[in-house]
C-alpha cells in the first residue's frame, strides 16, 4: 500500500502518499515516479493528502521553462531573453552589445542556436548565433532613418551615386558625378553632395573619358584616397594626349 497513515493521540488519522515519490501501480494510479525524471524534469508533489491526487507537477530544468500538472510539461526557452549560466548557447548580450537586435525563432528547448542578430535601420546585416556585420549603401538607402545618406541629391541632378565603402561606420563618403558628355575637371565630382558639371565641346570623346579617370584620381587623392597610378600611364593605354 504506497499510502502512509498519519496521526497522533487525540487527533483524526488522515492517508498521506507522496505520488511524486511512488511509481504508477493498480494501488496509485496517480502516482508518477520517474515520469518527470524520463524528461529530464523535476517532479513536484505540493499536497501529500490522499485526497488530493493528480496534483503533481513536471518542471522544465533551466535554462529552459515550462511547468505542467499531472504530465510532462513543454519546454522552451528564449535564447535572447536567457541569461542564465546553465545557458551555453545563448546570446548574452551578443546582440543589444552591438545595438542589434536579437530573435530566436523557436523557442523549442530541442532547437538551440538558431537566435540571430539583426543590423538596425538604415543599415542591413543578420547573423545567426553571432553579431552581424552591418553595411549601408547610402547611395540606395532611402530610408528616414538614414540622416547622411544620398536621398537623390545626385540622381535629381542626373548624376552617378558612388559609395566606395558600405561599412556602417564610414558614412557621407558616398560622391556624385557628372555623366558624360561633360568634362571632368574639379568640380566633376563631389563629396555627399551634387557635383558641378561643365562640358568643353571641343574636346574628343577619347580625352573626354580620360578626363574622367583623371577627374575621379584627382577628387581620390583629394579625400585621402592612394593614387592608383600615374596620370601618363593611363593616357597611354587609352592612346590619348593629355597637355
Amino acid at each position: 500500500d504506497p499510502f502512509t497513515t498519519v496521526g497522533g493521540v487525540g487527533m483524526k488519522a488522515h492517508c498521506e502518499v507522496d505520488e511524486c515519490a511512488v511509481e504508477k501501480s493498480a494501488n496509485c494510479t496517480s502516482c508518477a515516479k520517474g515520469v518527470c525524471e524520463a524528461e529530464g524534469q523535476e517532479c513536484h508533489d505540493p499536497d501529500h493528502w490522499a485526497t488530493a491526487l493528480d496534483d503533481w507537477t513536471c518542471t522544465c530544468a533551466l535554462p529552459s521553462v515550462g511547468v505542467a500538472t499531472a504530465q510532462t510539461a513543454v519546454c522552451t526557452i528564449d535564447e535572447c531573453a536567457e541569461m542564465s549560466a546553465n545557458c551555453t548557447t545563448c546570446a548574452k548580450g551578443t546582440c543589444s552589445n552591438e545595438g542589434q537586435a536579437c530573435d530566436d525563432p523557436d523557442h523549442s528547448a530541442a532547437v538551440l542556436g538558431d537566435w540571430t542578430c539583426t543590423c538596425p535601420l538604415p543599415s542591413v546585416g543578420v547573423a545567426t548565433a553571432a553579431a552581424a556585420t552591418c553595411t549601408i549603401d547610402e547611395c540606395a538607402e532611402t530610408s528616414a532613418n538614414c540622416t547622411s545618406c544620398s536621398k537623390g541629391t545626385c540622381s535629381n541632378e542626373g548624376q552617378a551615386c558612388d559609395d566606395p565603402d558600405h561599412a556602417a561606420a564610414s558614412l557621407s563618403d558616398w560622391t556624385c558625378t557628372c555623366p558624360l558628355p561633360s568634362v571632368f575637371g574639379r568640380c566633376g565630382v563631389a563629396t555627399a553632395a551634387a557635383a558641378t558639371c561643365t562640358i568643353d565641346e571641343c574636346v574628343r570623346g577619347d580625352e573626354r573619358e580620360l578626363h574622367v579617370v583623371l577627374a575621379r584620381r584627382m577628387h581620390g587623392r583629394r579625400a585621402g584616397v592612394p593614387r592608383p597610378g600615374p596620370q601618363r600611364r593611363e593616357a597611354a593605354r587609352l592612346d590619348v594626349h593629355v597637355p
